[in-house]
């Protein structure tokens, strides 16, 4: 290695490695430029092709006199005996925006496919990755997001602004999971979430589609209630506007019908996902909207809508329950959070005692289920369904007035210890999961009953 390139100029070489084989280019180390030439710091091959390098990169520790001949070695080379490459990154650690050496080499050089990056002024590592980054859309469209944002987790990256690197992959137009694969980025670094939700407000602010899918069972089938709940939840979309967006949502599917309701016999998986599994995603998108009454008012009687329904149909109890508890913890929840003003009767209230009579109307439940209610049936699937009529078979008591509900779970403490952002991360986790199920039912209830942060 070259004596000029001390462990700053080390560290560098290192990331660029990383961040090259990310791309999925194989990396050389000292590469020799021709067959008798001096060696380069790094050199980035397509994969499985080490005869000619796409990329090159020179690293100086600093605006020496011999930096001119690390540009020359690799440019002023003739073409029989060097294949120029697609572009040539010359990086230098320390040097001031004045500096001859460095303009010499611009004014040089600039006409070819080159650039000189002086890493200690403000703004040169970002424009360093974004070039890369712009000179690798000329050799293909795909990119992993995931691996880019996680190679840029690197130290080496820490003045680099990935929200503006990421947000300029779109800009470049390259294919990738943007959907997917910006949540997944927001789960691991929080920080980056904004770019996530910036993609759920083109779809349900813009109206544009966004490429890419989540994953999971529901991210992929009926995502959208836990989507815009979440922008309501961190202010992309207003309380007052929450009703009207997620109304708009439940009425695109067409054909007369809402996009989750009571049309049972549509398809199995339908069928499964309505009695089974969205009465729980309603809990969830619960946590979201605790701060916003608006929102949680249209939430609690939708769902409602949907139960009186299912008993209207008179469909059997195992697969009405699901709905009816959840509602339950819903309404109640509502009512502690928004309460009447001016002696009038709450629409929480309402909708409580609604499902209160239901439920006691046909013998009551199990204390068990009270606390802990389903996060997953199916009625399509035996193993499932046994298990659920399993837990019906308890010892059951009628649900208790609301007040005498509420206290049941509020143990003295109704400020919520999880916070608005453990919802924001649990709803995106529950979007891209084949296995959504909670460990602890009735922990997530006690929280969902208590006031947010």
């Amino acid at each position: 290695m070259p004596e000029h390139v001390l462990d700053p100029g080390l560290q560098v070489i290192d990331a660029l490695a990383k961040l090259g084989e990310c791309l999925g280019y194989e990396v050389e180390r000292e590469r020799r430029v021709g067959g008798k030439g001096a060696a380069v710091d790094l050199a980035w091959y397509a994969a499985g092709d080490r005869w000619i390098p796409l990329m090159i990169f020179e690293v100086e520790s600093k605006a020496s006199s011999g930096m001119a001949n690390n540009a020359m070695k690799v440019l002023s080379r003739d073409v029989d005996d060097f294949v120029k490459p697609l572009f040539l990154f010359h990086v230098v650690l320390k040097g001031s925006a004045t500096n001859e050496r460095i303009a010499n080499l611009r004014r040089q050089w600039g006409s070819h496919n080159y650039r000189v990056y002086t890493l200690e002024l403000e703004g040169e590592i970002q424009r360093l990755v974004v070039d890369v980054l712009s000179q690798h859309r000329r050799v293909t469209k795909s990119i992993d997001l995931e691996r880019v944002s996680a190679t840029l987790d690197d130290g080496a990256w820490e003045a680099v602004d990935k929200i503006s690197v990421l947000s300029k992959l779109q800009g470049l137009k390259y294919s990738a999971n943007y959907l997917g694969g910006l949540a997944r980025i927001g789960l691991r670094n929080p920080s980056l979430v904004s770019l996530y939700l910036d993609s759920l407000e083109c779809i349900h602010g813009a109206g544009r589609d966004v490429v890419g899918r989540y994953g999971g069972f529901i991210g992929d089938y009926i995502p959208g209630l836990l989507e815009i709940s979440m922008l309501i939840s961190r202010g992309r979309l207003s309380d007052g506007d929450g009703p009207g967006k997620l109304e708009e949502w439940q009425e695109r599917s067409g054909y007369g019908m809402r996009t989750i309701g009571p049309y049972f016999g549509l398809s199995r998986d339908y069928d499964s996902f309505v009695i089974g599994v969205a009465p729980y995603v309603y809990g969830m998108a619960g946590m979201l909207l605790r701060g916003h009454p608006e929102s949680y008012r249209w939430l609690t009687t939708d769902l409602h809508s949907i139960v009186m329904e299912e008993y209207r149909r008179q469909m059997r109890e195992p697969t009405t329950l699901p709905g009816a508890v959840w509602l339950l913890h819903i309404s109640a929840s509502g009512s502690s959070l928004f309460p009447a003003q001016n002696g009038t009767d709450s629409a929480f209230e309402a909708v409580f005692e609604s499902s209160r009579a239901l439920i006691n109307g046909g013998g009551g439940l199990p204390v068990e289920i009270l606390d802990s209610p389903p996060d997953y049936v199916d009625v399509h699937d035996e193993h499932v369904m046994s298990e659920w009529l399993g837990r019906l078979e308890g010892e059951r008591i009628e649900v208790p007035q609301l007040r005498d509900f509420n206290e049941r779970y509020l143990d003295g403490n109704d400020c919520a210890e999880i916070g608005r952002e453990y919802a924001l991360e649990s709803a995106m986790e529950m979007l891209m999961a084949d296995d959504w199920r909670c460990k602890s039912v009735d922990l997530f209830i006690r929280e969902l009953r208590k006031s947010p942060r």
